[in-house]
């Protein structure tokens, strides 16, 4: 399979490497889901807890669309923090391929 992504690197698009990453995060049986769900559950714990705490503005005016650098970020869901670790891999595995080719 290693030998395959390597292969089709080459000349892959970018969107090809995010369909073969949901295609096995859909083919993942609920028990190998689990972890990357539990992970997304414990950072959104984390997330309410410091939005719980945070005492900045919530909306930004319209005419200034920057947000509170000290707000705290949203969490990744369970899928997402999949995609990261496989995309880590595939970067180990095409050392020459730039990260927006590998994203």
């Amino acid at each position: 399979k290693m030998q395959e992504y390597r292969n089709s690197c080459k000349n892959a698009k970018v969107t090809s490497f995010s369909s073969d990453i949901a295609k096995e995060w859909r083919n993942l049986s609920e028990k190998e889901k689990e972890k990357w769900k539990l992970a997304a559950q414990q950072d959104k714990l984390r997330y309410n807890a410091e939005k719980s705490l945070y005492k900045g503005p919530w909306k930004v005016p319209s005419e200034r669309a920057r947000k509170d650098p000290s707000a705290p970020k949203r969490p990744p869901s369970a899928f997402l923090n999949y995609c990261k670790t496989r995309r880590a891999e595939r970067k180990r595995e095409n050392p020459s391929m730039k990260n927006t080719d590998i994203s």
